[in-house]
């Protein structure tokens, strides 16, 4: 039996990871606050926990 590979531009983790951390820059989070944060969480295989302390410090830092 074959397995399929996926497809699409984060089947990659190093380019996953690149991605969260892009976004998160371009969200407005510190360069020294993303730092913080990455370092909690082994690198270059991003988690979904990762995703969500990242998405949580941009919502911190939004006022509406």
């Amino acid at each position: 039996m074959e397995r399929e590979l996926p497809e699409g531009p984060f089947t990659n983790p190093a380019s996953r990871y690149l991605a969260m951390l892009r976004a998160a820059r371009e969200f407005g989070l510190a360069h020294t606050e993303i730092q913080s944060i990455v370092r909690r969480f082994p690198t270059p295989a991003p988690s979904d926990e990762l995703a969500a302390a990242l998405a949580s410090a941009i919502a911190r830092g939004w006022v509406i």
